[in-house]
This record gives C-alpha cells, sequence and structure tokens, in this order.
C-alpha cells in the first residue's frame, strides 16, 4: 500500500482551500459533495501526494464533534490498495475493526473504508481501492 492522500477537516472549505493552494503553490479541483460521507471536498495535489480538504454539511454531526474538540486539521490517511475486500478481510484477520462492515462509494468513485482509530492509535485511516497502490 502507498500513502494515496492527507485530509484536513475545515468547517469553512472555501476559506480553507484559498490558504492551501497559497501555501502548497496548488490548485484545487472543482468542489464536490459527497451526501453519503455528509461532507463537501476539494482535492489539491501536492509533490507526490494529494491533500482532501473536507467541510462538513448541517446532517453531519460526527464531524462537526470533531471540529469542536480538535478544530481545523489533519482528519485522516489515506492508503491505495489495489483489492480493497481482500486487504479489508486480511486486516480483519489481525484483529483490525472498520467503521463499517463493507466498504463504501468515495470521492473518484472508488470504493473506500475506514480502519476504526481506537485500531492505528487514534488515527483515522481509510483505505481506497485504486489500480496504482505500489
Amino acid at each position: 500500500m502507498k500513502l494515496d492522500h492527507i485530509a484536513f477537516a475545515s468547517p469553512c472549505l472555501k476559506t480553507t482551500t484559498a490558504k492551501y493552494e497559497q501555501r502548497f503553490q496548488a490548485q484545487a479541483t472543482e468542489m464536490f459533495v459527497l451526501r453519503d460521507h455528509g461532507i463537501r471536498a476539494t482535492f489539491l495535489q501536492a509533490s507526490r501526494c494529494s491533500i482532501e480538504l473536507i467541510e462538513p454539511l448541517p446532517s453531519n454531526k460526527a464531524l462537526w464533534r470533531f471540529l469542536q474538540k480538535y478544530g481545523e486539521g489533519l482528519h485522516h490517511l489515506a492508503y491505495a490498495t489495489k483489492n480493497l475486500k481482500q486487504t479489508m478481510a486480511a486486516l480483519s484477520k489481525q484483529g483490525l475493526r472498520f467503521t463499517t462492515d463493507e466498504a463504501v462509494l468515495g470521492s473518484h468513485g472508488r470504493a473506500v473504508a475506514f480502519i476504526h482509530p481506537s485500531f492505528s492509535g487514534g488515527v483515522l485511516i481509510e483505505l481506497c481501492e485504486s489500480e496504482s497502490s505500489d
């Protein structure tokens, strides 16, 4: 698996996107909504890794609580894997738990799953299916 992207949470995507574009001298993609995840998001390409910026929709109580507790900042790390179902099964056999039993559709139309943070030192880790995970 390789690092796919790093996600940062923000209460205001528009303001945060402008800051990140200036800091990393990178152009953000068009903002999009993932209603099933309760977020608005955009991506920036920075060096070898993408940066995802996410803002909770009003219905996303968990992400609003996260922002109230920790403030704007790092939300999750995402790793690419060629076969998400197989990776989930292997990690489950090792005792890791996921936030959902099955993969769900994420950004860019890819299947994704999140490892519960209690199994990764408090860090939320996303696994996303990708053809290039080397």
